[in-house]
């Protein structure tokens, strides 16, 4: 299930992108953009999404688009601009 991410959940968005990210920065030289993001900003814009397998969240999606997301189904006017995906779930 993909749902809006909550205030509530910023500490568990930041976590995932850690988990997703970190492995990168000696491959790419730096911290990966996606890590320096400010995820109560992001997620007090309505642009970040949780993603949930029975009841336990495992990612984050960040999506890019001019203004608020309040319907993931304004799917022409946005994209993904990062996608985070913890533990076990990244080997599925």
């Amino acid at each position: 299930m993909i749902r809006l991410a909550t205030a509530a959940d910023r500490l568990g968005v930041e976590r995932y992108v850690h988990l997703a990210y970190n492995p990168y920065i000696d491959d790419v030289g730096k911290v990966p953009a996606p890590m320096l993001d400010d995820y109560g900003d992001l997620i007090e814009g309505g642009v970040v999404r949780e993603t949930e397998s029975a009841g336990e969240v495992v990612g984050a999606i960040v999506m890019s688009a001019a203004g608020r997301l309040d319907s993931i189904q304004k799917k022409s006017q946005c994209q993904s601009r990062s996608t985070a995906v913890g533990g076990v779930y990244q080997l599925r």
